[in-house]
């Protein structure tokens, strides 16, 4: 199988990934596990995972630290002349086994002196297969990619980035993202998703490297949650009060609200009772066009409900005959204009002047 590695800041959950999504099922399908991560509780692992899969037996862990990975006798050894791997007791990884190394950067770093004596496994581990023709696996997690070997570096076949997500004050969340081959490139970048720990895998391994138990990490500057800076606030802030004005502003836009309310003018119809009205009102016409009297309109003492009741000629002198509440009044036809068979005063289209109501 291929060579993966894990990668993150501490604390960004690679080692957890790997105890979850590696160690977990190999030792639940069987197979053995070779690891230097501290801590590993193998009772509480096998009673995490309750039974094994169909057929097979919980596989086995064997810690070792950073001597025995850098030794002769860790990998089995490649021979040439037979073109297989030869292994014996005292090799730590047997074929098939599952190896999980802890900040590899110690074992395989850019100055690392036994690169060479692992690159027959890390080129050919494929071939290193148990009874059961499982080939050996390789997990490399490391902080950083860059301070892997390059030689190891160009047989990596995935790469999982992973990262806090506390500055979106998310403590309990973490972000995968997964890459093809050692570079973290956007090019290379194939998948990423989030996902939340799971409680019931810490008591399954030591996360910190301490012996009085696991340790406990503070935010030393609040400044890094973007929730709690002005650059969020501010702009969150302003978007609120102009979408509450946005909304104030259709609400009144659609309801009518606000809008200034016009006095309304009572019809007048024409009162086909009264002689020559018709006529009266077409000669009113002309009369119609001028504009009234600004003395007029300033002197308005009083503003009365009127209608049209008629005309009437007296002399050579044609008057308009206004109903109102008081009884019957007569204005100049000036005063008044047609719309049709009915008209209407013109003064404000309601006032009448005081001087004209009361002759």
């Amino acid at each position: 199988m291929a060579i993966n590695a894990y990668t993150g800041l501490m604390g960004s959950g690679k080692t957890y990934e790997v105890v979850l999504s590696v160690i977990l099922p190999a030792i639940k399908s069987g197979r053995d596990v070779v690891t230097n991560i501290r801590g590993l509780q193998y009772e509480l692992i096998c009673a995490h995972l309750k039974e094994p899969n169909a057929g097979c037996e919980f596989g086995k862990i064997r810690v070792v630290n950073n001597e025995h990975v850098q030794g002769d006798d860790f990998f089995p050894a490649y021979n040439d002349t037979l073109q297989k791997f030869e292994y014996t007791d005292k090799t730590v990884v047997q074929p098939g086994n599952l190896v999980a190394i802890d900040e590899a950067w110690r074992p395989w770093g850019t100055d690392s002196k036994c690169i060479k004596a692992h690159m027959s496994f890390f080129r050919e581990h494929r071939q290193c297969v148990d009874a059961k023709g499982t080939s050996c696996d390789l997990v490399v997690i490391t902080q950083d990619i860059g301070d892997i070997h390059r030689l190891l570096k160009a047989v990596i076949e995935m790469s999982l980035r992973f990262t806090k997500l506390k500055t979106l004050g998310l403590s309990k969340r973490y972000r995968i993202e997964i890459y093809e081959g050692a570079r973290l490139y956007k090019t290379k970048l194939t998948n990423w998703s989030t996902r939340n720990y799971d409680k019931a895998i810490f008591p399954l391994y030591k996360s910190y490297a301490s012996d009085s138990g696991a340790g406990i990490e503070k935010v030393i500057d609040g400044r890094q949650n973007i929730f709690k800076s002005g650059m969020f606030v501010v702009p969150v802030v302003l978007a609120v009060l102009f979408l509450g004005g946005g909304i104030w502003g259709m609400t009144r836009f659609f309801s009518g609200a606000g809008l200034e309310e016009k006095p309304l003018v009572a019809s007048v119809e024409n009162n086909s009772g009264a002689p020559g009205a018709p006529g009266a009102v077409g000669q009113s016409s002309p009369a119609a066009s001028k504009p009234a009297s600004p003395s007029m309109s300033q002197s308005s003492a009083s503003v009365v409900s009127a209608s049209i009741a008629g005309t009437v000629r007296i002399g050579s002198d044609d008057w308009v005959v206004l109903a109102t509440a008081d009884g019957l009044r007569m204005v100049s036809p000036s005063l008044v204009y047609s719309r049709g068979v009915s008209a209407i005063t013109k003064d404000d289209l309601k006032a009448v002047p005081s001087y004209l109501m009361n002759p």
